[in-house]
Order: C-alpha cells, then sequence, then structure tokens
C-alpha cells in the first residue's frame, strides 16, 4: 500500500476491529497489532506507467 495509506491506516481502522477479552484501550493496541501484520505481509502495488 502507498505510504499515506499505510500512514493512516492503523487511525482509522484499529476501532473498527472487534477482538474479545481485555479493557478497550488493550483491544484498540491489539488490533493495531494485527493491521501491523497485515501491512508487513501486504506487497505494495507499482504503479501504472502510461505511454504518451
Amino acid at each position: 500500500m502507498p505510504d499515506d495509506i499505510q500512514s493512516l491506516l492503523l487511525d482509522v481502522a484499529a476501532h473498527r476491529i472487534i477482538l474479545k477479552g481485555g479493557h478497550r484501550h488493550q483491544q484498540i493496541a491489539a488490533a493495531q497489532d494485527v493491521l501491523r501484520d497485515v501491512l508487513k505481509q501486504t506487497p505494495i502495488p507499482e504503479p501504472e506507467r502510461r505511454e504518451r
């Protein structure tokens, strides 16, 4: 994913992941860990090149 999306993902999406157990702030921290793992495993797409 492009850098701008990666930098926003944790703040924007972590609260939308529902994990069981623990307090809310622990759940958000765990969700951020899950999202970091997803980002590490997701290849960054190459930009398309247009011919003129």
